[in-house]
Order: structure tokens, then sequence, then C-alpha cells
């Protein structure tokens, strides 16, 4: 018996070939141009011109005509190709903030470990001659002081799901309430060890 067709395979395929060749899916829309349309016959023989091999044409073909008129527009075919791309995209979203969850809770935990507080760090920091701010600059100084090890774009990140204000400074309060949860439970964790 055969397995039920599921079309993601078949749109990942097609979507690859358009983002290999034109670089993104928009300019290989434009490049075929608005008035295209495909009938079965022709969208199987532009499926063979592009060399895509897909599971089944005519499953693939009804999946993209979801009006039954018996043609797929460029938009028709182009919808259901960024279907696969959004995924993706929202798939690496998640990871970012994942990413900058795990970050911010290393952060959250050296400062603690380091300095007591973010209060305490900040009070160094003004002692020493600085602003009661940090730069990127100096956010990535206190990031590699702690011995945090950052890819550029990750620090990025970090500094921008902190700033929350897009000031390009963070602020005492901005670090407090971003490593908030991370450092209650890390002083959580280091009562429980005590005990």
């Amino acid at each position: 018996e055969r397995e039920p067709y599921d079309p993601q395979a078949d749109a990942t395929a097609v979507a690859k070939y358009f983002e290999a060749k034109y670089g993104t899916l928009e300019k290989g829309m434009a490049a075929l141009g608005p008035d295209v349309e495909f009938d079965l016959c022709s969208f199987e023989a532009a499926l063979r011109k592009w060399g895509i091999k897909v599971d089944s044409v005519v499953e693939f073909f009804g999946h993209i005509d979801v009006d039954w008129s018996g043609t797929i527009s460029i938009e028709e075919l182009f919808e259901v190709l960024k279907l696969p791309v959004l995924e993706m995209q929202a798939r690496e979203a998640q990871r970012q903030k994942t990413e900058v969850t795990r970050i911010c809770e290393e952060l959250g935990y050296s400062i603690q470990s380091r300095f007591g507080s973010v209060s305490t760090y900040f009070e160094k920091l003004v002692a020493e001659g600085g602003q009661g701010n940090l730069s990127q600059a100096k956010f990535r100084k206190l990031v590699t002081d702690l011995g945090l090890v950052l890819e550029p774009t990750q620090l990025q990140r970090v500094f921008r799901s902190i700033d929350k204000d897009s000031s390009e400074f963070v602020s005492m309060r901005e670090l407090e309430k971003a490593l908030n949860g991370y450092l209650a439970r890390s002083i959580l964790s280091q009562l429980a060890a005590e005990l």
C-alpha cells in the first residue's frame, strides 16, 4: 500500500531549484513573469526542463491548484513554494531565540558568580569611570571578561534582545530585567547546594 502523498518534499525540491538559480524565490518568480500559467502538461514539461523530479506530478499539481481551475498561476505556485521557506525561517528564529536564552542564562550565572549582582557590576563600572550603560563594545568586553566565547552574530543577537528600547545601549535595568530569571535560578541553586 502506498504512503499518502506528502507535497512537502516536492515543494522543497522546487523551492531549492529557484533559490539556487535565482538567489531567492521572489527573483525566481519575477524571472518567470506574472502572467505565466501552467496546465498539468506544461507544468510537467517545466519540471523536466528545470531538472526537477517530483514524487507525483498529478498530486503536486493538485496541491497547488487550490481553486480547481485546471491551471496554476505563478502566484499559486510560489505561495506553495514559500511555505517550506517560511517554516525554515520560523525554525531558525526559534533556534536563535533558544540560543539567546541559553547565552543569557550563562551570562546571568557568570555575573552572579563574579560580581554577585548586575547592580554590583554597574557600580564597579561607574567607579572605574564608565557610564551607567553598556555600548555594544562594552557589552562585548563584559562577555569576554566573563569568559564567554560568542560569535559576533550571537553577541549582536543577545545585545539586541536585551536592548529593549533600541537605544544602542544596555542599561542596568535592561540587563537586570533580561537576566532576572536566570539570576534567581542561580541563587536558588546555590542555596540548595548549601543546604
